[in-house]
């Protein structure tokens, strides 16, 4: 069965313009590749992951094995780069990209050691990053089995997890044609990353976000947790969650109250504040947090 995610349900509230750039050099350095195998294979040597090479620990992720290895990687990248390029921001995203790039280059040359190329390594620190972030959030995919094919909808821990596992086998058990290690050791400093940057107080959730360290901790005050009250762009029709897990990772949404702006936002502020000012955050207009009874 053939598995390919082709969307994510995180509002992208601002350009990832960092994301695309990304995309685009990816592209050409691909298209510049195709040209020197043909003419000077050896002028890639400099760029390819080796012991040995320091270039080659940000090089390997621009040179790719072929059209499938690259539209792969540039399609996870585009499913779960544009949100996390959102949520850090257009400069932060390029630098912590390349830094995941390497770190897992470091991995796979300690644990494995052999020469290695593509972006694989560094976008799976991104999908770490994002399961920190999103793990609620719901992956759309496209299926493929014999004859049958249509498309479905999962939460992306139940996938991300999945993804994880596969790498850690494939790694500890040495399949080969595949950098594990670098996959593995990407996806573990994205993961590590994205909670800092929560801990430190440099990310913040949205109210209509719910992190992984939220999903698994105890239920705390939302007006602790949440902050100001934040617009959602339109609301959005997110299928219930199932299953004990599910249930247990669901946002609280007993907790909130939502209601329009005259702008056309939609808010959503937690029943704890009714009856209390705030400043929309799209328009500045003031208003109040209704009342049940209103």
């Amino acid at each position: 069965m053939l598995f390919i995610p082709y969307r994510v349900d995180v509002p992208i509230r601002r350009l990832p313009i960092a994301n695309f750039v990304l995309l685009a050099l990816l592209l050409g350095c691909y298209l510049v590749e195709r040209g020197q195998i043909r003419d000077n294979i050896d002028s890639l040597v400099p760029f390819v992951l080796a012991k040995g090479n320091p270039l080659g620990l940000i090089g390997y992720i621009f040179i790719h094995g072929g059209v499938l290895h690259l539209a792969g990687n540039m399609l996870f990248l585009w499913v779960f780069g544009n949100a996390v390029c959102v949520k850090v921001g257009n400069w932060a995203y390029a630098f912590i990209f390349l830094a995941l790039g390497a770190v897992a280059g470091i991995a796979h040359l300690s644990l494995n050691g052999g020469p290695a190329i593509g972006a694989s390594g560094a976008i799976n620190g991104i999908v770490g990053m994002f399961l920190v972030w999103f793990p609620t959030n719901h992956i759309s995919l496209f299926y493929v089995w014999f004859i049958r094919m249509g498309t479905f909808r999962i939460r992306s821990y139940w996938l991300i997890l999945l993804w994880l596992v596969f790498d850690v086998l494939g790694a500890l058990l040495g399949w080969s044609g595949v950098a594990y290690w670098a996959h593995v050791g990407g996806f573990a400093a994205g993961f590590g990353l994205a909670v800092l940057l929560i801990e430190l107080g440099w990310i913040r959730m949205a109210s209509d976000e719910t992190s992984l360290l939220q999903a698994l901790g105890p239920r705390r005050d939302p007006d602790d947790e949440l902050g100001p009250v934040t617009p959602r762009l339109a609301p959005a029709a997110v299928a219930p969650p199932t299953g004990s897990w599910a249930l247990s990772l669901a946002p609280p949404a007993e907790y909130f109250v939502s209601f329009p702006c005259a702008c056309g936002v939609e808010l959503r502020a937690p029943r704890k504040r009714a009856g209390q000012a705030f400043t929309c955050s799209r328009c500045s207009a003031q208003m109040k947090v209704p009342r049940e009874e209103d």
